[in-house]
């Protein structure tokens, strides 16, 4: 095996570790729940955004759809961008 493969092989065992949080200062426990802060605040945003587009707004099912899941995605982004730097 040559110098490269060991390197890039090194640099995919860093980026795999990172994703999986071994280097996480957090215990497991503390992990699922923030994990499940996280997933029921933006689940919870996701909903209500879901219900004021369809019942107030009168928005298309479809398109309220839609943009309460960009509302999702935008408040689990900011929570977790949070959560990353408490790593």
């Amino acid at each position: 095996m040559t110098n490269k493969g060991v390197v890039q092989r090194s640099q995919v065992v860093k980026i795999h570790s990172l994703l999986l949080g071994f280097n996480s200062k957090q215990s497991r426990r503390g992990k699922i729940i923030r994990f499940l802060e996280v997933f029921i605040l933006s689940y919870a945003s996701n909903f209500v955004v879901l219900l004021i587009l369809i019942h107030s707004m009168g928005v298309h099912k479809g398109i309220s759809q839609v943009l309460a899941g960009v509302v999702y995605v935008f408040v689990s982004y900011l929570m977790n961008t949070d959560f990353r730097r408490a790593i």
